[in-house]
């Protein structure tokens, strides 16, 4: 069984229909999700995920609040919180991985994981960390990197540019 986290921009295009990769994401967790031993949430992905989805006006507050608490309640996520001890435990992981471009927000999401578990993201820095097998489900088929597989920026590009044309 499989450990991971899945990252905002997965659970946003997973939410909005007409983002252009929501068909692709749709198709790979309906696939996947059950495959999943444990979903690990730091709590920093729901609450950006709120903020995010309720930025249109359009949309409203209830649907996107009801959307983040079935995600949340999805019987193999664990929501992570943010402890006095995990945030050292963060800030110590931060000092090793700054110069990747991991900032603190992806720095605390992927803290909880350890080498071998898997990121699903759409996100090139997360995507660059090597000690962690990656899917990238924009893509049809998904992008998978495998543990201790680098990350080629110029295949990112040119898969992007790809989705783009359609």
């Amino acid at each position: 069984m499989i450990n991971c986290t899945i990252d905002t921009n997965i659970w946003i295009s997973l939410f909005h229909k007409h983002n252009q990769g929501h068909r692709n994401v749709k198709k790979w967790f309906e696939e996947s999700v059950d495959s999943f031993n444990e979903i690990k949430l730091s709590i920093i992905i729901p609450l950006e995920l709120l903020h995010n989805l309720t930025k249109d006006p359009k949309v409203g507050y209830e649907i996107p609040l009801s959307f983040v608490y079935s995600v949340i309640q999805l019987h193999n996520v664990t929501t992570i919180e943010l402890t006095d001890i995990r945030f050292k435990q963060i800030a110590r992981l931060l000092a090793n991985v700054r110069n990747l471009g991991v900032g603190g927000r992806d720095t605390a999401i992927i803290q909880p994981l350890i080498r071998g578990d898997t990121i699903i993201t759409h996100d090139k820095n997360l995507l660059m960390l090597d000690n962690f097998i990656r899917i990238d489900p924009l893509f049809d088929p998904p992008l998978i990197l495998k543990l201790d597989e680098k990350f080629d920026q110029l295949r990112f590009k040119r898969m992007v540019k790809q989705q783009l044309r359609g």
